[in-house]
């Protein structure tokens, strides 16, 4: 708890909760006053406009000295919720804090002033008023911009102290505390929710309110999030009152058709007893599909994107099978369960949500982590909200506080010590769904290297459903295996094969994020630009046809140099384990942000000496026909060599290079294509020859 005792402490506090509050006199118990409210009166005419004169520290520190008490005006952009009930505003207070709402609060003789941000046009719309009703059934006095003001704590307020101070500021007044009516519309003046709710009359009193919100014609959406946060933080025993039954008792409010005109339904407490109490999801003996299917989103956002439904659950949204939505409808439904009805709550939900496959552009505005969505530019943590739509969430739980000095050891035996950059970079990078740097990884070495070790790693730090695992090959020619990488933020594949790439047009396509037109099995085709990152390992690297700058622009090959276990270093066989402990991998998120900030300044990956050397051996090694047209051939258009000896030196140049050589005819081929030379004969019986080559010893 916290009060206000000196005049730097005041306006600084002033400025945390209430941003541009301007302070002025309020009379306390000065001169003699002994009266509390007329100690809350200001004494200043006019406080509320421009023209007034409000304090500063000093004017502040001499009324405080003289028994004076202050008071703040509501500033543009906030509202104060006055709760003049001990007992609704501490349970208040659990439900905000439960549901993460960030606020200030401040406890006063009668209850507890809640400080929210007032920014949206309907929050703005609400006016100065008192005793009235909101959705979660508390009762509440309002205190709005440039109107209302509130006394400020300080050394000479009677039990008036800050509780809660939100160090992120306060979030937007939550919909749930809207004023909704005035207590005293009701013909019955003394109803309102009793909360705590308890034994007893607890049930009645539930099934009630849910009735008032009906006929005050409250959103079904909002009437059931709003009895579901009453039998959340108001219930006493839930082991008496079950989800279950609260659900139930939901489910008849939210179907229940008042035939009466809104302005006269439920004038009285006794009128409740017209809800009927068991309508369930039918009207009469009709099933309304709409009635289930919006119960079952209202628990469970969803999304039907193209032929595939995304529910949402635990901060981010997951693909979920048809038989999941049946099954809810089996447990709702009960007895009355029909697979007619399964059909058509399931339709229902896939019409009500649906958009088109690859219609979306995914928002890097955050990364979904365990305990929130990260802003990764200012490091700051929002918590999860279904108006997200987000796919991918990594397993790990953001602490700006964790190391992970056994990965970055791991990092530093593993790779060369200037590509740690780079491999810091792209763990950063494969945090965000986009391909806007374009480029792959190719991880290179013999066995026992820790390659391996390296793409499980980075495996459990993106998290299995944010992966698949389609060879380099097999995206060329398969429309199915390709469908795979669709809202994947990687593609990891181990131990490629050497095998030739014969085309690398969708290659090249996926890591820059270009359209391709891939396949579900038994689905129709669809169009879409993945963002799936590219990481491939491999003992040797593969051949390609395609030997054009744009194929090797966007490879980026990490030499993994160090071999363990017998003849080596030695090997760890828990090394994973030790790598993947929750410290480690919250510090290596940390490293990963870092190495993102640093790729997002730049937009290049650091350069180095290892990754630029690997990249040109392996030019070379592909194309090595150029590198010996550069090493090994003058181009003299007067000199001619027959075409024999130009093949037996390109095959002796390999040997002793390191290359593995072409066959001859692809060698001619690429040969002819690169050196520009002629393929001559000087006469019949001469052997054929290439005009504009000769062979040199040394260059």
């Amino acid at each position: 708890m916290a009060i206000i005792d000196s005049k730097n402490d005041y306006l600084k506090t002033v400025e945390r909760i209430l941003p541009g509050g301007k302070v002025f006199k309020l009379k306390g118990y000065s001169n003699g006053n002994t009266d509390y409210q007329k100690a809350k009166r200001s004494i200043v005419k006019g406080f509320t406009t421009d023209a007034a004169v409000h304090l500063n520290d000093s004017q502040i520190k001499q009324h405080l000295d003289q028994g004076g008490w202050c008071g703040i005006l509501i500033p543009k952009g906030s509202i104060v919720i006055d709760v003049d009930d001990h007992g609704s505003a501490e349970k208040l207070q659990q439900l905000l804090e439960g549901e993460g709402v960030n606020h200030h609060a401040i406890m006063t003789p009668n209850g507890r002033q809640f400080i929210f941000q007032c920014r949206s046009e309907v929050n703005k719309a609400i006016k100065q008023d008192s005793k009235l009703f909101t959705t979660i059934g508390v009762t509440v006095d309002t205190r709005v911009m440039n109107k209302g003001y509130i006394v400020m704590p300080s050394p000479n307020t009677e039990n008036r102290t800050i509780i809660a101070q939100s160090m992120d500021g306060a979030d937007e007044l939550p919909e749930y505390l809207l004023p909704i009516r005035r207590k005293a519309s009701l013909k019955d003046a003394n109803y309102s929710l009793p909360i705590p709710l308890q034994d007893g009359s607890r049930n009645q009193e539930f099934s009630k309110w849910a009735g008032y919100l009906r006929a005050w014609e409250v959103p079904k959406k909002l009437l059931i999030y709003s009895m579901k946060l009453i039998h959340r933080y108001f219930v006493e025993d839930h082991g008496t009152f079950t989800e279950e039954e609260a659900r139930a008792t939901i489910r008849s409010a939210v179907n229940w058709q008042p035939e009466q005109p809104a302005s006269k339904r439920l004038s009285a407490a006794d009128d409740f007893d017209v809800i009927p109490t068991n309508i369930g999801y039918f009207e009469g003996k009709k099933f309304i599909p709409q009635y289930l299917a919006e119960e079952i989103m209202a628990e469970k956002p969803m999304v039907f994107e193209g032929k595939t439904l995304f529910a949402y659950e635990d901060g981010v949204y997951r693909e979920v099978s048809d038989y999941v939505i049946r099954s809810l409808c089996m447990e709702k439904l009960g007895k009355d369960f029909r697979k007619t009805y399964a059909d058509e709550t399931i339709h229902f939900i896939q019409v009500a949500t649906f958009r088109p496959i690859g219609e979306r552009s995914p928002s890097i505005e955050f990364i979904n982590v365990k305990n929130g969505l990260l802003d990764w530019r200012e490091e700051k943590l929002h918590p999860h909200t279904p108006d997200y739509f987000s796919t991918s969430q990594l397993p790990i739980t953001y602490n700006p506080e964790a190391s992970c000095p056994g990965i970055e050891k791991f990092f530093k035996s593993v790779v060369p010590h200037d590509a740690i950059p780079l491999v810091e970079e792209w763990f950063g990078y494969c945090m965000l769904p986009t391909a806007k740097y374009g480029k792959a990884l190719m991880l290179i070495g013999s066995g026992s290297n820790g390659k391996s070790k390296f793409i499980d790693l980075f495996e459990a730090f993106i998290g299995a459903e944010n992966l698949t695992n389609v060879p380099l090959q097999d995206l060329e020619h398969n429309r199915f295996k390709l469908a795979k990488l669709y809202g994947k933020l990687a593609n990891t594949s181990a131990d490629l094969s050497a095998e030739a790439l014969k085309t690398s047009s969708t290659f090249k396509n996926v890591v820059t994020g270009d359209r391709v037109s891939a396949e579900f099995k038994g689905k129709d085709s669809f169009d879409f630009r993945p963002f799936a990152r590219l990481i491939f390992s491999a003992n040797e690297l593969p051949r390609s046809s395609d030997l054009t700058p744009g194929f090797f622009r966007r490879w980026v090959i990490i030499p993994f140099p160090n071999k363990f276990g017998p003849g080596g270093k030695p090997a760890d066989p828990d090394l994973l384990e030790k790598l993947t402990v929750e410290e480690e991998l919250s510090g290596l998120l940390n490293v990963a942000l870092q190495g993102l900030l640093r790729l997002e300044f730049t937009s290049e990956f650091t350069n180095n000496k290892t990754t630029e050397d690997a990249l040109e051996k392996y030019r070379k090694e592909i194309d090595n026909v150029v590198t010996f047209i550069e090493e090994k051939c003058l181009l003299d258009p007067e000199k001619v060599t027959p075409k024999q000896e130009v093949f037996a030196e390109y095959q002796s140049w390999c040997m002793s290079s390191g290359y593995k050589s072409l066959g001859k005819v692809k060698f001619y081929h690429r040969f002819e294509a690169q050196a520009a030379v002629m393929e001559v004969r000087l006469d019949k019986q001469s052997e054929r020859s290439y005009k504009g080559v000769e062979i040199v010893s040394f260059l």
